[in-house]
Parts: structure tokens; sequence; C-alpha cells
């Protein structure tokens, strides 16, 4: 009997590769040459979908497991975006909007083929050393880059062959450390995704041990705030908060509070500190946490902006065609033809109209009764004031939330110890605390 059970397909090397190269866009093969940026994953997506629908024709549907209502309902939602997107381009001027929508398809076809491959095949492992493998890439790319600004290469635009080493200055002497990703903004939700699938995810993490969870943790921060990027530390928190809570709750009383007490001095340091006025750095973090000096009122400017036109008669309904803002644009952003208005919203209802902005809603909100709340709020937090829907991320984010059961296959045996010491170490990541034997006894009677 045990013979003839199906054995799942493994798909190790792409699973793997897929999340570890999620977002690596510093390397671009063809150079930066072409008409769009051929990334390692766009490389990786034909063979993803290829794999995808050869198992699809060589298996039956029940050894792939029924599709939930809810990933039905995802399913739903994605044909809307791509249906919106396809119609705006009818009511457009003309632009690069058909070739932005043909990539955007590209993307949320790998993106959703690479979930499907691991809802299929359930191998976690290969998840968490794509996590570690991404971690690692965004590390290499920081220590890349900083060697270029040692040796003060990179000021403007400067490749290394497919590699793209242009640096993001902020200010006279301050460069943003972007990782693998040339946009500082868009390289902090990578990395707290990475993060978050070794920590917090109710499926994909593991209940590491306590120091082993403060070193992951540390290191996606420290890449995070190297960045500069408000927006992103803010996502950052806001994907980690259920496990850095579980941290806090799980420390002993003493080493809680020196934890709070490190934290309070190196606060006061950081602000009264004099070393910063010596590095001419006091402007640059003023420039960056104020409001009125910062980018945060020019990003207000564009949303009232975006939403104004959006309203414009019957553009509020069929859109002025995706992949089309830069054309209005071009009196902040002369020459840019990426400019858009800074948040996934207000720029899916400019260029997509209503249908579109309800879609995307409905595909980002969904799943805040979830287990996987916490990286839903993430994705909403960023794309409320950026936007990152181009992303091959954007689409594995997505499709883990809809099409991926949040719920543990099968509870970890208990390892010995005092009882169900192992089940409180993990049950803070997976939500409800898992009864386990009561659980298997029910099931046996």
């Amino acid at each position: 009997m045990l013979g003839t059970l199906h054995k799942k397909p493994r798909f190790d090397i792409l699973i793997t590769l897929g999340i570890s190269l999620v977002l690596v866009d510093r390397v671009d093969f063809l150079a930066g040459a072409g008409p769009f940026a051929l990334t390692p994953f766009l490389a990786l997506a034909p063979f993803v979908l290829t794999a995808t629908m050869l198992h699809v024709l060589t298996t039956r549907s029940e050894d792939r497991g029924a599709v939930s209502l809810r990933g039905k309902r995802g399913a739903m939602w994605l044909s809307v975006v791509v249906l919106a997107v396809l119609t705006s381009l009818f009511f457009g001027p003309p632009g690069h909007g058909l070739a932005r929508s043909a990539l955007l398809v590209v993307q949320m076809s790998a993106g959703v083929s690479l979930v499907a491959l691991i809802r299929w095949s359930e191998n976690w492992r290969a998840v968490r050393r794509g996590a570690y493998i991404g971690l690692a890439i965004y590390a290499i790319f920081d220590l890349y880059q900083w060697v270029l600004v040692r040796a003060r290469i990179g000021l403007g635009e400067h490749w290394s062959g497919v590699v793209n080493g242009t640096l993001s200055p902020l200010g006279a002497d301050a460069f943003r450390f972007t990782g693998a990703c040339t946009d500082p903004n868009r390289a902090v939700p990578a990395i707290a995704f990475f993060t978050y699938l070794l920590l917090a995810d109710p499926v994909t993490s593991r209940p590491y041990r306590r120091w082993t969870q403060y070193g992951i943790l540390s290191v996606g921060l420290v890449m995070s705030a190297l960045t500069l990027s408000r927006s992103g530390l803010i996502v950052f928190f806001i994907i980690l908060a259920a496990a850095i809570g579980t941290m806090v709750r799980q420390m002993p009383q003493a080493e809680r509070v020196l934890w709070f007490v490190l934290g309070g001095f190196t606060l006061v340091w950081f602000a009264r500190g004099t070393w910063i006025d010596e590095l001419g750095a006091r402007s640059i973090i003023d420039t960056r946490l104020s409001r009125q000096d910062g980018s945060a009122r020019s990003h207000l400017e564009l949303l009232h902006r975006g939403w104004d036109g959006s309203t414009i008669d019957w553009h509020f309904l069929t859109g002025h065609g995706y992949g089309q803002s830069y054309l209005y644009l071009q009196d902040i952003f002369p020459q840019d033809i990426y400019a858009n208005y800074h948040s996934l919203f207000i720029t899916m209802l400019f260029e997509t109209g209503v249908v579109g902005l309800i879609a995307v809603v409905a595909l980002t909100v969904g799943p805040l009764r979830s287990r996987r709340r916490w990286l839903a709020l993430g994705v909403i937090a960023f794309n409320l004031f950026y936007q990152d829907i181009a992303d091959p991320l954007f689409w594995v984010q997505i499709a883990l939330l809809w099409f991926v059961s949040d719920t543990p296959l099968e509870a970890p045996p208990d390892r010995g110890g005092s009882a169900s010491m192992r089940a409180r170490k993990i049950a803070p990541f997976f939500g409800p605390r898992l009864p386990h034997k009561d659980l298997i006894s029910t099931m046996r009677a």
C-alpha cells in the first residue's frame, strides 16, 4: 500500500534559485543595453514556467491537491488585474504600455508558478535555503558597493560587465547601500521577505535557538538600515512584528531589561553624539526625518496630483493606460520613462481605472485575516507610498498569501525535555498553540 502513494516532486534547484534571485536587478544580462533589464529571475522564468506546465500535463489533478476557495478567489482577482491592464491600453496614448504590460504578465506568471511549485512539492527546506542565499547575495552586494565607495568608483553610471555598480548617493559624502537591488526603497522588502521566511512564516520558519533568531534578525535589520529608507524600515518592522514580539516575550526578564537599557543608550548616543556633526551627517539625517524638507512632501504632492488626474471624466473607469504615468509627469521627472505616482494604489487607479484599483486592493487586503497577516500588512504599507507591482517579489508574496496554506501540515515531534517545551517555542510563530498529542489521539479515536 505504501508503495502506491504518490511521491511529491522536489523542484529543489528551481525553488532555491527562484526565492534567492527574486529581486536581483543589479545583474542585467543585457548590461543596460536592452529595452528592459534581463535579471536572473527573468532568465529563470522560462524554466519555472516549463516545469509548471510539465507538472500540470503529467500529473492528475488529485495528485496536485485541490485548490482552496481562497486560492480560487486569488486567481479571480489576478485575472481581473490582467484584464484591467490590457483593457487600459486601448484608452491611453502611445508609449511603453504594451511592452510593460507583457513584462508584467511574465513577472506575474513566473512568480505565481514558482509558488505553485512550492505548494505542490511542500519543499520548505528549499524555501529556507533560498532565503539564506538571498540574504547572502544582498550582503555580498553591500560589500561590493562599499569597495566602490572606498575606491570612489560608481559615482556616475558604472557597469562591471553585467553588474550595475552605480551607487546611490545621499548628500556629498553619504551613500545608501542597496544590496542586490538598484533602488534602496525596493531593497528592504526583499530583505524583510527573506527574514520573514526564516523567522515568522507559519509554515516555512523553524524553531531556531534564541541567539540564532537574534543573529538572523540583526543581519536583516542592519542591511535594511544601510539603505537609509524610511518607508523600507517601517515595512521591515511591520513584516517582522510578530517574530520580534515573540522574541521579546521569550526573553528572560533580566535579558529583556538589559536590551531595553542598551537600546535606550544607543538611541541617545546616536541622536546627541558629536560624531554625526563631525561626519557632516546631521543635515542628511534631518532631511530623511523631516516632513517639510525631505521627500515626504513631494510624495504627498504626487499622490494629490495622481488622484486629481484619475478622476477626470471617463478615465476614472478606463485609466490612462498601464505604464503610461511617466508621460504625465515629465514636468516633474524630465526624461524619466519610469516616473510614477509613488503609490501602487494611486498609480493603478490612474493607469487602469477603478477596476484595476479594486482588484489590487482585494489582492493585498484579502489575506489580512490569515496567519500571514503581517506579511500582507507589510505589502500594503510599502505600496501606499511606493510600488513594486512590476517586480516578481510582489507576485511571489501575493501568491504565497493566497495559494499556500498557512497551517503547518504536521506537528513537529517532541524531542524530549520539559513537557511541551518545543511546542511553546513554535506556537508563537505558528499562531495558536498546537495540541500535538491530543490532536493525534482524537484523530485515531
